[in-house]
């Protein structure tokens, strides 16, 4: 009995003092993290509109998977276009994307900020197999339309709700 006790203890020690400095560690590279994760927005900002001279962003808070709605001006402060960031979750993991709608209402591009689906079953709804069928669209289209049988179907169709979340946005905002 006090053999286990002592294993006990033992083990209550180990465990405490790994959180401990589990903790102390993710203090320390939490600021680094988000940084570097702010730099790689603002550089898929410059990727979506090259001309970018500057740009409000607001944040977006309608109960869909879109999180943020920027606008992008060029020198003279013209509009170039909006950048919308938008994530969901589905039974293979997550999918964030930054997508980029010009004035005239067409997608310029889209940048994934994060695609942590099953690998290699998720493969064929990555941008450079599947992500073609949004570009140079307009953005108020019908997507339900879109067939999605490419094989990574959650995928892909968690994909093309992210594109319906951002076109009902954008068509009611705009």
């Amino acid at each position: 009995m006090k053999q286990k006790l002592l294993t006990g203890l033992t083990l209550f020690l180990i465990a405490a003092v790994s959180g401990l400095l589990l903790d102390q560690v993710n203090s320390l590279t939490q600021p680094v993290i988000i940084e570097a994760r702010e730099d790689r927005i603002l550089t898929a900002y410059g990727a979506l509109f090259p001309m970018l001279e500057s740009f409000e962003a607001s944040d977006v808070s309608d109960g869909s998977a879109l999180t943020s709605r920027v606008v992008v001006f060029d020198a003279q402060a013209n509009v170039l276009g909006y950048i919308y960031q938008v994530a969901a979750v589905n039974d293979h993991g997550s999918i964030a994307l930054l997508v980029g709608i010009n004035a005239a209402g067409v997608v310029v591009d889209y940048v994934e900020l994060e695609f942590n689906q099953t690998p290699g079953i998720s493969a064929p709804a990555r941008k450079s197999n599947y992500g073609f069928t949004f570009l140079s669209q307009p953005i108020e289209r019908d997507y339900e339309a879109i067939d999605i049988s490419i094989g990574a179907t959650r995928s892909a169709s968690t994909l093309r709700d992210l594109f319906a979340a951002v076109s009902a946005y954008h068509g009611g905002s705009v």
